[in-house]
């Protein structure tokens, strides 16, 4: 793998872990029907949804967010480097860590039996324009918490 993409996946995989089993955490529940059509099924169907919201934002903003808590933006735009090229790779990795969280976030509702399109499209809408918009505004504030609200 490029050492280059293995760098800015790395401090990803952590949030995207937790996005993944906080939003394919209710698949546990699924051999329980007493569970799963209770009210308490429903919620944590929606605390899923919940999982898969900030997961998307915490990656999108992660990457920009990593070189200015750390300081290292300077040091970073001083490489004999396009900043077109370091912005693809930021933008790239943050969309595929984004990627693969909608494909299990889908195929754990697909397996629950809760796939709505309607959702699914409002879903898959929100996280590209997260991708798109959350990196800049995280840059532009200098502030990871700003850039995500």
């Amino acid at each position: 793998m490029n050492p280059r993409l293995t760098k800015e996946l790395r401090p990803l995989l952590l949030p995207w872990a937790l996005a993944t089993v906080a939003g394919a955490g209710h698949l546990l529940a699924r051999p329980n029907s007493a569970f799963f059509h209770g009210a308490l099924g429903d919620f944590v169907s929606g605390l899923a949804g919940l999982a898969f919201v900030v997961g998307v934002l915490v990656l999108a903003a992660m990457p920009m967010g990593a070189e200015l808590h750390d300081r290292t933006l300077a040091l970073l735009f001083s490489q004999p480097l396009e900043r077109e090229r370091l912005w693809k790779e930021k933008l790239f990795a943050a969309s595929l860590m984004v990627a693969a969280l909608v494909i299990v976030h889908g195929l754990a509702t697909v397996a629950m039996g809760r796939l709505n399109l309607t959702f699914a499209l409002l879903y898959l809408a929100f996280a590209v324009t997260a991708i798109c918009s959350v990196g800049y505004h995280t840059l532009a504030t200098r502030s990871v918490l700003v850039g995500i609200a």
